[in-house]
């Protein structure tokens, strides 16, 4: 301190300046830095909440479309005419095989109640064993008992082999 007291009036105006001048200077960069840090901290909330109310609306966007798709599906499975359209000959085709099968056996038979047996469960094991559509497809026989038909063969569900097929 006597060092100050020594100084002359001019100089201890320059220092004092001086530390004034460093004083504010270190406060204007301490607030700067503060203050940017708590802007970047803004921004990246503002950008993380943008983010992710795009994300959201494209995730909606993703969910709509595939609603309406399984809804349009749907809606067709209940149109005849598009489900004739879109299967008929294919599944006509399918079934002539399958048909095709039981007269085959059938012709084998020369009148023999034995042989008629024999040749509908030859007929019932090929069906059985046809598939399409690379192993999903596949035909199932069922009676046409009135009113409820009974199914005689189902290649994937035997425990509905003779079963009633009414809604129960």
């Amino acid at each position: 301190m006597t060092i100050f007291v020594n100084l002359k009036l001019r100089s201890k105006i320059f220092i004092i300046a001086i530390i004034v001048i460093l004083l504010l200077a270190g406060t204007l960069t301490t607030y700067s830095i503060v203050s940017g840090m708590q802007d970047t901290r803004r921004d990246i909330e503002a950008f993380r909440n943008e983010e992710l109310a795009k994300k959201k609306q494209n995730l909606k966007s993703y969910v709509d479309i595939a609603y309406e798709t399984i809804l349009s599906n749907y809606e067709k499975t209940n149109d005849t005419e598009y489900l004739e359209d879109r299967y008929g000959t294919r599944l006509r085709s399918i079934v002539d095989v399958g048909e095709s099968i039981i007269r085959h056996h059938m012709s084998m038979v020369h009148g023999a109640e034995d042989e008629i047996s024999a040749a509908q469960n030859s007929a019932m094991i090929d069906i059985k064993n046809m598939r399409y559509d690379s192993g999903t497809g596949y035909l199932w026989i069922n009676d046409t008992t009135t009113p409820v038909p009974i199914m005689v063969m189902h290649p994937t569900l035997p425990r509905l082999d003779g079963e009633v097929l009414d809604e129960e």
